[in-house]
């Protein structure tokens, strides 16, 4: 700590702590000697007022030695100066403000409202504006005060032990700050973001249901996805596009396009015999009397080899020879001479709305020769009709089942059979009108309706028929 030469005021050292009461104290001593040079110029003034010029001592005419300015006669002191006296002559240039405190050496004094101009070299105690590198006593580590912070002092005040990272929130009371690249711990009591192995029994927002996000699932989430439609069995094999899924204990239901696993089973056990249907078994054997083995083409070829070599073709379709068969399986008429000659066959059954008066014909072509036969109409309770007819008219007819002499009893589905007044349906209005082989070597079955006002059905299950020539 220095000291100024004059009145020892207090200048700190760049490394003194700063202290407010050496300031104070030195405002205090320039106070007081300001005060005392106020009185003394003061008593200055009221010297040379006693010798104003017509004043009540006698003073001289001439302005005293040394002074400064015009005589003032307008003083009103009492007082008498000497006759010597000489005055201080006043300094005429403006006081400068700073430099080497000095007790100074002028013959000239300084008036007594003279002002130093501001000392720009030095900063003013308010808000001063330093520049360069300003320095002061840096404090005590952990101070808290008004007292001006050094940069020593910041950087004294880094802490030195290692952060926490887990506990509850706090604002802190140490008066240590953190350094910019301080680092916490790893907290392993909370979960990273990627990838966290979480325990115990995490929970988290439930997601709205179909959502397909990266949104974590809840267990919540998961059981809302199940399905509440029940499956379907079969159609068109698809990947699908629901985002729910099935059930574990789902079922889907039997389908019913497809056989049951133990109709298969059953089915794979049935053999066939002479009067079911079922599996055989094949056999190439020519000379075995079984009747639950199938033959094979091989078989069938070697008994017919053996059949066209016992019977030479030379035989075959000529006089007292043997007739071979057409595709049908039947002797061809050209073979039969003049023996009578047979043909059969059979219709599907028909269903047929008429009409009043409404006819309706059924043509089935024969072989050439035919000149009679007979048509069989059946039902399917095992009741029905035959009717003989030749080439030119109907023969005759007889009803055939349990109560054969009865109309009622010729039901044929839900119709009637009936000829000259033996009605085809429930009304007996269908009759059968013609039946005869034309010129053109077909049978001719003609029904008429022969209401005059109601359309009725006519129901047949099936129809059989057999000509001959003779």
């Amino acid at each position: 700590m220095q000291t100024t030469a004059n009145y020892g005021l207090k200048k700190p050292d760049g490394t003194d702590i700063v202290n407010i009461q050496d300031f104070n104290d030195n405002v205090d001593v320039i106070d007081q000697k300001l005060k005392q040079a106020m009185d003394a110029a003061g008593e200055i003034g009221s010297h040379a007022d006693t010798h104003r010029p017509g004043g009540s001592d006698p003073i001289p005419t001439a302005a005293p030695s040394g002074g400064l300015g015009t005589a003032n006669a307008a003083g009103s002191s009492t007082s008498l100066a000497r006759a010597d006296h000489a005055h201080l002559a006043f300094d005429s240039t403006n006081p400068v403000a700073n430099g080497t405190a000095s007790a100074g050496s002028a013959a000239t004094a300084a008036r007594r409202d003279h002002v130093h101009p501001t000392d720009t070299t030095r900063a003013p105690l308010a808000s001063p504006a330093l520049t360069g590198t300003p320095t002061a006593p840096t404090a005590a580590a952990d101070t808290s005060t008004t007292q001006i912070a050094t940069t020593a002092f910041v950087t004294g005040q880094a802490g030195t032990v290692t952060p926490n990272m887990d506990g509850s929130a706090a604002v802190g009371t140490s008066k240590k700050y953190a350094r910019e690249d301080h680092r916490h711990p790893a907290d392993t009591t909370r979960a990273p973001l990627a990838s966290p192995a979480l325990t115990g029994t995490p929970t988290a927002p439930t997601a709205a249901v179909d959502t397909s996000t990266t949104q974590v699932a809840t267990t919540a989430f998961v059981v809302n996805q199940a399905a509440s439609t029940s499956p379907v069995m079969d159609g068109t094999a698809t990947a699908g596009t629901s985002k729910r899924y099935a059930r574990a204990d789902h079922v889907h239901p039997v389908d019913t396009s497809r056989a049951a696993q133990t109709d298969l089973v059953a089915h794979l056990a049935e053999d066939a015999t002479l009067t079911t249907k079922g599996h055989v078994q094949l056999s190439s054997s020519t000379t075995s009397t079984s009747t639950t083995l199938a033959a094979t083409p091989s078989a069938v070829k070697v008994a017919m080899d053996k059949a066209n070599a016992a019977i030479p073709s030379s035989q075959k379709g000529v006089a007292n020879g043997i007739a071979d068969l057409d595709s049908s399986g039947n002797v061809p008429a050209n073979r039969l001479g003049n023996a009578a000659k047979f043909q059969r066959g059979s219709l599907s059954g028909f269903s047929k709305s008429m009409a009043p008066l409404e006819e309706y014909t059924v043509t089935i072509p024969v072989m050439p020769e035919a000149q009679s036969g007979r048509v069989y109409l059946s039902g399917s309770n095992y009741i029905g009709m035959e009717i003989a007819f030749n080439r030119s008219s109907l023969d005759g007819y007889s009803i055939t089942g349990a109560g054969a002499n009865s109309c009622a009893s010729s039901k044929m589905d839900s119709g009637y059979v009936s000829y000259y007044g033996y009605g085809f349906n429930g009304s007996s209005t269908v009759k059968i009108l013609e039946c005869y082989i034309n010129s053109n070597n077909s049978i001719i079955i003609k029904f008429v309706n022969t209401h005059l006002s109601t359309t009725t059905t006519i129901n047949v299950a099936s129809m059989s028929w057999e000509v001959k020539s003779q």
